[in-house]
């Protein structure tokens, strides 16, 4: 589990482990979450690599835009491991 999760609960034990059992008993939710990222990853990849968007004038940004939102998602995936 991330240590993020629990990070606001440092100097509560009792409550930090009561928290880590609600994110354990969530799996389903975190599975859940982590096939959107997957599937919004995937999509990126397409748009990414059809060639009519390289004849868009502001193509350079638009891939900085693209290559954002996929570091947002490769981020937010990171808590959704156990």
């Amino acid at each position: 589990m991330h240590i993020a999760w629990t990070a606001h609960l440092a100097n509560k034990p009792e409550e930090k482990e009561l928290f880590q059992q609600t994110i354990q008993h969530s799996k389903a939710v975190l599975d859940r979450l982590t096939q959107l990222i997957e599937e919004e990853e995937a999509l990126l990849d397409r748009i990414e690599c059809t060639p009519s968007e390289y004849e868009v004038a502001g193509w350079p940004f638009k891939q900085a835009h693209i290559n954002g939102r996929k570091g947002a998602l490769a981020h937010l995936k990171q808590f959704t491991k156990g």
